[in-house]
Protein backbone atom coordinates (compact mmCIF):
# COMPACT_ATOMS: atom_id res chain seq x y z
CA UNK A 1 0.00 0.00 0.00
CA UNK A 2 1.72 3.34 -0.84
CA UNK A 3 -0.58 5.89 0.86
CA UNK A 4 -3.07 5.47 3.89
CA UNK A 5 -5.53 8.49 4.24
CA UNK A 6 -6.11 9.20 8.28
CA UNK A 7 -9.61 10.77 8.60
CA UNK A 8 -10.40 11.52 11.98
CA UNK A 9 -13.94 12.56 13.36
CA UNK A 10 -16.28 13.40 16.15
CA UNK A 11 -19.80 12.92 16.30
CA UNK A 12 -20.11 13.16 12.19
CA UNK A 13 -21.16 10.14 11.16
CA UNK A 14 -23.71 11.00 7.98
CA UNK A 15 -20.58 13.80 6.78
CA UNK A 16 -17.94 10.88 7.57
CA UNK A 17 -20.31 8.80 4.88
CA UNK A 18 -20.63 11.29 2.66
CA UNK A 19 -16.81 11.71 2.63
CA UNK A 20 -16.14 8.07 2.15
CA UNK A 21 -18.44 7.82 -0.76
CA UNK A 22 -17.00 10.37 -2.30
CA UNK A 23 -13.66 8.49 -2.35
CA UNK A 24 -15.00 5.92 -4.85
CA UNK A 25 -14.42 8.58 -7.25
CA UNK A 26 -10.53 8.98 -6.77
CA UNK A 27 -8.36 8.14 -10.09
CA UNK A 28 -5.96 6.32 -8.41
CA UNK A 29 -7.60 3.07 -6.70
CA UNK A 30 -4.48 2.00 -4.39
CA UNK A 31 -5.14 3.55 -1.06
CA UNK A 32 -6.60 2.63 1.96
CA UNK A 33 -8.61 4.62 4.23
CA UNK A 34 -8.12 4.38 8.49
CA UNK A 35 -10.63 6.80 10.75
CA UNK A 36 -9.69 7.59 13.70
CA UNK A 37 -13.17 8.26 15.95
CA UNK A 38 -12.00 10.75 18.83
CA UNK A 39 -14.47 9.06 21.39
CA UNK A 40 -18.19 9.66 19.19
CA UNK A 41 -21.32 8.94 20.86
CA UNK A 42 -23.57 9.02 17.71
CA UNK A 43 -22.79 5.46 15.88
CA UNK A 44 -20.16 6.13 13.82
CA UNK A 45 -18.32 2.85 14.14
CA UNK A 46 -21.68 0.96 13.35
CA UNK A 47 -22.02 2.83 10.48
CA UNK A 48 -18.46 2.02 9.63
CA UNK A 49 -19.33 -1.56 9.74
CA UNK A 50 -22.36 -1.62 7.61
CA UNK A 51 -20.64 0.24 4.55
CA UNK A 52 -18.57 -1.99 1.71
CA UNK A 53 -16.32 0.58 0.10
CA UNK A 54 -14.17 -0.53 -2.62
CA UNK A 55 -11.01 0.65 -0.82
CA UNK A 56 -9.60 -1.18 2.51
CA UNK A 57 -11.04 0.44 5.37
CA UNK A 58 -10.28 0.49 9.15
CA UNK A 59 -10.77 2.45 12.05
CA UNK A 60 -9.67 2.97 15.41
CA UNK A 61 -11.50 4.96 18.52
CA UNK A 62 -9.83 6.81 21.37
CA UNK A 63 -12.81 6.72 23.19
CA UNK A 64 -11.44 10.45 24.33
CA UNK A 65 -13.48 12.64 26.19
CA UNK A 66 -12.93 16.17 25.73
CA UNK A 67 -10.36 17.45 23.12
CA UNK A 68 -9.01 14.56 21.74
CA UNK A 69 -7.99 15.43 18.14
CA UNK A 70 -4.29 15.11 18.78
CA UNK A 71 -4.56 11.43 19.95
CA UNK A 72 -7.40 10.42 17.63
CA UNK A 73 -4.75 11.46 14.97
CA UNK A 74 -1.46 9.79 16.45
CA UNK A 75 -3.31 6.64 16.00
CA UNK A 76 -4.86 6.80 12.92
CA UNK A 77 -1.06 7.21 11.75
CA UNK A 78 0.20 4.48 14.41
CA UNK A 79 -2.68 2.48 12.33
CA UNK A 80 -1.87 2.45 8.64
CA UNK A 81 -0.12 0.46 6.77
CA UNK A 82 0.68 2.97 4.06
CA UNK A 83 4.22 4.06 2.91
CA UNK A 84 3.13 7.56 3.27
CA UNK A 85 0.44 9.10 5.00
CA UNK A 86 -2.01 11.97 4.70
CA UNK A 87 -4.33 13.19 7.48
CA UNK A 88 -8.04 14.97 6.75
CA UNK A 89 -10.28 16.17 8.95
CA UNK A 90 -13.91 14.92 8.56
CA UNK A 91 -15.55 17.60 6.75
CA UNK A 92 -12.64 18.17 4.06
CA UNK A 93 -13.88 16.46 1.04
CA UNK A 94 -10.28 15.53 -1.64
CA UNK A 95 -10.39 15.90 -4.81
CA UNK A 96 -10.76 13.06 -7.30
CA UNK A 97 -7.13 13.69 -8.15
CA UNK A 98 -6.06 13.61 -4.14
CA UNK A 99 -4.31 10.09 -3.93
CA UNK A 100 -2.73 10.52 -7.07
CA UNK A 101 -1.42 13.98 -6.25
CA UNK A 102 0.06 13.01 -3.03
CA UNK A 103 1.65 9.96 -3.96
CA UNK A 104 3.56 11.63 -7.10
CA UNK A 105 4.69 14.43 -3.93
CA UNK A 106 5.46 12.86 -0.96
CA UNK A 107 9.31 13.03 -0.17
CA UNK A 108 11.81 12.12 2.56
CA UNK A 109 12.17 15.17 5.16
CA UNK A 110 9.16 17.13 3.59
CA UNK A 111 5.48 17.81 4.70
CA UNK A 112 3.10 18.29 1.38
CA UNK A 113 0.75 20.23 1.83
CA UNK A 114 -2.56 20.87 -0.28
CA UNK A 115 -4.86 23.87 -0.75
CA UNK A 116 -8.25 23.67 1.20
CA UNK A 117 -10.87 25.66 -0.68
CA UNK A 118 -14.17 26.73 0.68
CA UNK A 119 -17.58 25.07 -0.34
CA UNK A 120 -18.93 28.63 -0.20
CA UNK A 121 -16.28 31.10 -0.89
CA UNK A 122 -18.63 33.85 0.52
CA UNK A 123 -19.27 32.68 3.64
CA UNK A 124 -15.95 31.97 4.13
CA UNK A 125 -13.53 34.62 2.80
CA UNK A 126 -10.34 34.29 4.87
CA UNK A 127 -10.13 30.49 4.14
CA UNK A 128 -10.34 31.22 0.55
CA UNK A 129 -7.55 33.75 0.51
CA UNK A 130 -5.25 31.70 2.36
CA UNK A 131 -6.01 29.03 -0.27
CA UNK A 132 -5.44 32.05 -2.93
CA UNK A 133 -2.04 32.52 -0.63
CA UNK A 134 -1.03 29.28 -0.25
CA UNK A 135 -1.47 28.95 -4.40
CA UNK A 136 1.00 31.78 -4.82
CA UNK A 137 3.84 29.15 -3.74
CA UNK A 138 6.09 27.60 -6.36
CA UNK A 139 4.11 23.85 -6.54
CA UNK A 140 6.40 20.57 -5.18
CA UNK A 141 9.78 23.07 -4.73
CA UNK A 142 10.43 21.95 -0.96
CA UNK A 143 11.22 24.96 1.51
CA UNK A 144 12.90 25.79 5.11
CA UNK A 145 9.97 26.91 7.67
CA UNK A 146 12.23 30.22 8.17
CA UNK A 147 12.78 30.62 4.53
CA UNK A 148 8.59 30.32 3.98
CA UNK A 149 7.69 32.46 6.68
CA UNK A 150 10.06 35.33 5.02
CA UNK A 151 9.58 34.92 1.29
CA UNK A 152 5.79 33.86 1.62
CA UNK A 153 4.21 35.64 5.14
CA UNK A 154 0.80 35.13 3.50
CA UNK A 155 1.07 31.04 3.45
CA UNK A 156 -1.19 30.01 6.37
CA UNK A 157 0.24 26.43 7.02
CA UNK A 158 -2.58 23.93 8.91
CA UNK A 159 -2.01 20.51 9.62
CA UNK A 160 -5.58 19.25 8.03
CA UNK A 161 -4.42 18.22 4.20
CA UNK A 162 -0.87 17.39 4.87
CA UNK A 163 1.16 13.93 3.84
CA UNK A 164 4.38 12.92 4.43
CA UNK A 165 6.22 9.35 4.33
CA UNK A 166 4.98 6.99 7.48
CA UNK A 167 8.60 6.88 8.82
CA UNK A 168 8.89 11.24 9.25
CA UNK A 169 5.56 11.09 10.80
CA UNK A 170 7.14 8.76 13.87
CA UNK A 171 10.46 10.18 13.82
CA UNK A 172 9.65 13.56 14.17
CA UNK A 173 7.46 12.96 16.80
CA UNK A 174 3.61 12.74 15.32
CA UNK A 175 0.94 15.09 17.33
CA UNK A 176 1.68 16.46 20.65
CA UNK A 177 -1.03 15.19 23.15
CA UNK A 178 -0.01 17.10 26.24
CA UNK A 179 -2.31 20.31 25.97
CA UNK A 180 -6.04 18.99 24.79
CA UNK A 181 -6.88 22.86 23.88
CA UNK A 182 -8.04 24.11 20.22
CA UNK A 183 -5.42 26.16 19.17
CA UNK A 184 -2.62 24.03 20.48
CA UNK A 185 -1.64 21.16 17.96
CA UNK A 186 -0.78 23.41 14.78
CA UNK A 187 1.43 25.88 16.04
CA UNK A 188 3.18 22.92 18.17
CA UNK A 189 3.60 21.03 15.06
CA UNK A 190 5.25 23.26 12.70
CA UNK A 191 7.50 24.63 15.29
CA UNK A 192 8.68 20.99 16.10
CA UNK A 193 8.69 20.20 12.59
CA UNK A 194 11.03 23.49 11.63
CA UNK A 195 13.19 22.44 14.79
CA UNK A 196 14.06 19.14 13.97
CA UNK A 197 14.69 20.54 10.13
CA UNK A 198 11.98 19.49 8.16
CA UNK A 199 10.87 21.42 5.28
CA UNK A 200 7.21 22.32 3.67
CA UNK A 201 6.15 21.96 -0.21
CA UNK A 202 3.19 22.55 -1.60
CA UNK A 203 0.82 20.43 -3.75
CA UNK A 204 -1.56 22.58 -5.40
CA UNK A 205 -3.67 19.74 -7.01
CA UNK A 206 -3.75 17.25 -3.79
CA UNK A 207 -6.81 19.82 -2.92
CA UNK A 208 -9.65 19.71 -0.31
CA UNK A 209 -13.19 20.94 -0.49
CA UNK A 210 -14.24 22.44 3.19
CA UNK A 211 -17.98 21.71 3.47
CA UNK A 212 -19.04 24.56 6.34
CA UNK A 213 -17.94 25.29 9.46
CA UNK A 214 -19.94 23.42 12.29
CA UNK A 215 -21.25 25.33 14.99
CA UNK A 216 -20.17 22.93 18.34
CA UNK A 217 -17.13 20.77 16.18
CA UNK A 218 -15.47 18.93 18.74
CA UNK A 219 -17.93 19.66 21.30
CA UNK A 220 -16.77 22.88 21.09
CA UNK A 221 -18.75 26.25 20.67
CA UNK A 222 -16.98 29.08 18.58
CA UNK A 223 -17.21 30.75 21.66
CA UNK A 224 -15.66 27.96 23.59
CA UNK A 225 -12.72 27.61 20.62
CA UNK A 226 -11.82 31.12 20.97
CA UNK A 227 -11.19 30.67 25.15
CA UNK A 228 -9.21 27.45 24.70
CA UNK A 229 -7.05 29.11 21.57
CA UNK A 230 -6.33 32.11 24.22
CA UNK A 231 -5.22 29.67 26.84
CA UNK A 232 -2.91 27.60 24.03
CA UNK A 233 -1.10 30.72 23.14
CA UNK A 234 -0.23 31.69 26.79
CA UNK A 235 0.57 27.79 27.66
CA UNK A 236 2.30 26.28 24.44
CA UNK A 237 5.45 28.22 24.60
CA UNK A 238 6.78 25.99 27.44
CA UNK A 239 6.17 22.86 25.64
CA UNK A 240 7.92 24.37 22.46
CA UNK A 241 11.80 23.53 23.54
CA UNK A 242 14.67 21.26 22.33
CA UNK A 243 14.04 19.44 25.70
CA UNK A 244 10.40 18.65 24.59
CA UNK A 245 11.07 18.68 20.82
CA UNK A 246 13.44 15.38 21.91
CA UNK A 247 11.23 14.09 24.26
CA UNK A 248 8.01 14.08 22.10
CA UNK A 249 10.09 12.38 19.17
CA UNK A 250 10.92 9.39 22.18
CA UNK A 251 7.67 9.39 22.86
CA UNK A 252 6.32 8.38 19.15
CA UNK A 253 9.07 6.11 18.44
CA UNK A 254 8.64 4.01 21.62
CA UNK A 255 4.70 4.12 20.40
CA UNK A 256 5.50 2.81 17.31
CA UNK A 257 7.79 -0.14 19.15
CA UNK A 258 4.78 -1.51 21.18
CA UNK A 259 7.02 0.22 24.18
CA UNK A 260 5.77 1.89 27.12
CA UNK A 261 6.42 5.82 26.40
CA UNK A 262 8.93 7.56 28.67
CA UNK A 263 7.52 9.81 31.12
CA UNK A 264 7.41 13.20 29.23
CA UNK A 265 9.31 16.21 31.05
CA UNK A 266 7.08 18.31 33.13
CA UNK A 267 5.91 21.90 31.74
CA UNK A 268 3.80 23.17 34.18
CA UNK A 269 5.93 25.06 36.65
CA UNK A 270 7.87 27.00 33.72
CA UNK A 271 4.27 27.79 31.88
CA UNK A 272 3.28 29.25 35.16
CA UNK A 273 6.06 31.20 35.95
CA UNK A 274 5.73 32.88 32.16
CA UNK A 275 2.16 33.42 32.27
CA UNK A 276 2.22 37.15 33.49
CA UNK A 277 4.76 37.72 30.92
CA UNK A 278 3.19 36.22 28.00
CA UNK A 279 -0.64 37.35 29.14
CA UNK A 280 1.36 41.22 29.03
CA UNK A 281 2.30 40.93 25.83
CA UNK A 282 -1.11 39.58 24.14
CA UNK A 283 -2.43 42.59 26.42
CA UNK A 284 0.15 45.24 24.20
CA UNK A 285 -0.05 43.73 20.94
CA UNK A 286 -2.80 46.14 19.69
CA UNK A 287 -1.23 48.73 21.05
CA UNK A 288 2.01 47.52 18.84
CA UNK A 289 -0.11 47.37 16.32
CA UNK A 290 -1.60 50.97 16.40
CA UNK A 291 2.08 52.29 16.50
CA UNK A 292 3.70 50.67 13.73
CA UNK A 293 1.06 51.58 11.56
CA UNK A 294 1.30 55.50 12.83
CA UNK A 295 5.11 54.59 11.41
Amino acid sequence: MELSLVITTYNRRDVLADLLAHLEGQTDKDFEVVVAIDGSTDGTAEMLAGLGPSFPLTWVDTGCTGYGLAVARNRGILAAKGRAVAILDDDSFPAPGFVAAHKAGVAAGVITGGPRWPSDPGAAPKMQWKAEELCKLPPLTPMSLPQLRRDWPNAWLIENNICLLRRDWVEMGLFSERLKLYGFIGQEFFARAEHLGLKYQFNPAAAVTHHGEFEGDNALSRARKTRQTRRAELIRPALMTPRHYAAQAAWAGALEAGQTPPALPPFALAAAAALPYRAARRALRPLRRALRGRI
